[in-house]
């Protein structure tokens, strides 16, 4: 099922490599297994390590042990299927923590309001930060799958927001100085080729 699905996705691109120190905020963590209600029920102890556990499976610790982070172009259609898995990671309660790390090609002076990439970067921060990882993710999603036909672009993404947030909300995400902006633009600082 989704493990196979997983496994068939290209994780070794052709394209450039990049190291990303893991410190810094350029990875927006979606979950967090210690912190979240979803796993209250879940063993807080580390002993638990120690049993049994079937092959192929997690074990359910209320502890951030395990990291999935999906690096990636926002419009890119292999990009767009690693978003869809973290999305199913979540909502299947995967004892993993998953990160995104959006980056919209094109560098930090492209314009968010003609560049696909860089308004869903824009989009999805904003999202995250008034109603937090998951429902940005879940905005992401329904996008992707709004829009499953044709090519993505900035003008898709600026009417998906004002419909689903007004027009307040897409001045605000799209003005020059947007904070929503300020990651992708510090983003080159943190991320080295290889």
């Amino acid at each position: 099922g989704d493990q196979q699905k997983m496994l068939a996705l290209n994780v070794h691109p052709a394209q450039d490599k990049y190291g990303v120190d893991m410190r810094g905020d350029a990875v927006r963590y979606i979950n967090n297994l210690e912190s979240d209600s979803e796993y209250h029920r879940w063993s807080p102890y580390l002993q638990e390590f120690l049993y049994g556990v079937r092959q192929g499976n997690l074990r359910m610790i209320k502890k951030n042990t395990y990291h999935v982070v999906m690096c990636g172009d926002p419009v890119q259609p292999e990009s767009i299927r690693f978003i869809k898995a973290a999305n199913n990671f979540i909502l299947k309660s995967l004892a993993v923590r998953v990160g995104l790390l959006l980056v919209a090609g094109g560098g930090p002076e492209v314009d968010a309001k003609k560049h696909a990439g860089a308004a869903l970067v824009r989009t999805f921060k904003y999202i995250e930060k008034k109603n937090g990882g998951r429902a940005a993710l879940r905005w992401l999603v329904a996008f992707y799958d709004e829009h499953v036909d044709g090519p993505l672009t900035a003008s898709l993404v600026m009417e998906d927001v004002e419909s689903d947030f007004g027009e307040a909300v897409l001045q605000q995400i799209f003005a020059e100085d947007a904070e929503e902006d300020s990651l992708r633009r510090v983003r080159p600082l943190t991320s080295v080729f290889l």
